[in-house]
């Protein structure tokens, strides 16, 4: 029997990785699960020196059903999950205020305040022109990795097997 292995891809960090690579936004670039499948089977079949591979291990944050992304969002990942060789495993995503924005809105006031003006009407003003995004992490992803790991090593059909034999 072969051995056996598996993948496991952090969608965020691929997607953030390639982006960098292709000198392209985040945003502008999606990966291709069943590609990602294909790549894994042909590396170990030839890098592994005939290793099969069994499916990869998908994992990303979520949004939350109340959050306006979700359906989109879900839309994605029931995609992912439909690609044959993936098992999907999912986070969640924290969202958080941007820690500018403090920081801006204080300089503003003071600002204000050295000028002479309104406080309130400056940033009223700055409020009409700039909106401030709220920052985004996921949560929960590498705990999931780590635990799959460790799930998986302890299963002996992955256990890593001595096929050398050693010398008299």
């Amino acid at each position: 029997m072969p051995d056996i292995c598996v993948g496991f891809v952090d969608y965020g960090f691929l997607r953030a990785a390639g982006a960098d690579a292709l000198q392209q936004e985040r945003t502008s670039v999606t990966v291709n699960a069943a590609a990602v499948v294909t790549w894994f089977r042909s590396w170990a079949e030839t890098e592994l020196e005939g290793h099969k591979f069994l499916r990869a291990y998908w994992y990303d944050g979520a949004f939350d059903p109340s959050h306006p992304n979700y359906v989109r969002q879900r839309g994605f990942f029931d995609s992912i999950a439909r690609t044959a060789g993936v098992q999907l495993r999912l986070g969640h995503i924290a969202e958080y205020p941007n820690p500018l924005e403090a920081l801006i809105r204080r300089a503003l006031e003071n600002t204000a305040a050295d000028l002479g003006l309104e406080s309130a009407q400056l940033l009223d003003a700055f409020s009409r022109r700039w909106t401030f995004r709220l920052e985004r992490q996921q949560k929960g992803v590498d705990t999931l990795i780590a635990l799959d790991m460790v799930r998986l090593a302890q299963r002996p059909v992955l256990q890593h097997r001595n096929t050398h034999r050693r010398r008299p």
